[in-house]
């Protein structure tokens, strides 16, 4: 964790390799970077900077995706609220990409960190993009993941009516949120969160399904 905060405020550094070779640190998005609006559709709009973590420990090998970004608070965009809202997908019984640690600083600057496994994985936009699959297939599966997000906000009502008390809902279920495994045609699902619900959340999920079939 040390050498991992010194890696991200240095801004400069693209990999860090430990001396004792028990992980790397690269660099895979810069807060440099001049993104298109496309590009960050894909991305994620609050998303400022993402690394790649690759472990070695006692012969055992893992990959880490860790992504810091703006929270905002209005809307309940945060880390904390990703990580549980990933919880709720995989407590219904969906595929998920596993989140292991999320940190939230709720303050000025309303920062925070999400750690979750890396995978090879495209999404189902990119699936779409590629010509992996048809028009007439991805406007099915869209229909599919919107009523699974629908179930997943009403499968227990006592998680959903805690969450509505707070006007909480389950969002974000979308094609740059969804990965798409070829070889299996399965389904994995990443990075939720629980949304405040007003005006400009409605508005703002509609404009992300509205550009879906964009091969752009």
């Amino acid at each position: 964790m040390k050498e991992f905060i010194r890696f991200f405020k240095s801004k400069s550094e693209i990999e860090y390799k430990d001396s004792a070779g028990r992980f790397t640190i690269t660099r895979i998005r810069s807060p440099k970077e001049k993104l298109s609006i496309t590009q960050k559709l894909d991305s994620g709009f609050s998303t400022k900077e993402a690394f790649l973590l690759e472990t070695n420990v006692d012969g055992e090998y893992h990959r880490f995706f860790i992504k810091y970004e703006e929270n905002a608070y209005k809307s309940n965009h945060n880390t904390y609220s990703q990580f549980i809202a990933s919880q709720l997908q995989k407590l219904v019984g969906l595929d998920i990409i596993t989140p292991h640690l999320a940190y939230t600083e709720l303050g000025k600057k309303n920062l925070g960190f999400l750690v979750s496994d890396f995978t090879d994985m495209i999404t189902l936009r990119m699936a779409y993009i590629q010509n992996i699959i048809n028009s007439k297939q991805y406007n099915t599966i869209l229909k599919k993941i919107i009523n699974l997000e629908k179930m997943v906000n009403k499968k227990y009502p006592e998680i959903y009516s805690e969450i509505s008390k707070h006007k909480l809902t389950l969002r974000d279920m979308l094609p740059r949120s969804v990965f798409y495994e070829v070889s299996s045609g399965k389904f994995y699902f990443f990075d939720p969160w629980l949304a405040r619900e007003h005006i400009y959340t409605k508005i703002l999920f509609y404009l992300q399904r509205h550009v879906k079939t964009n091969r752009i």
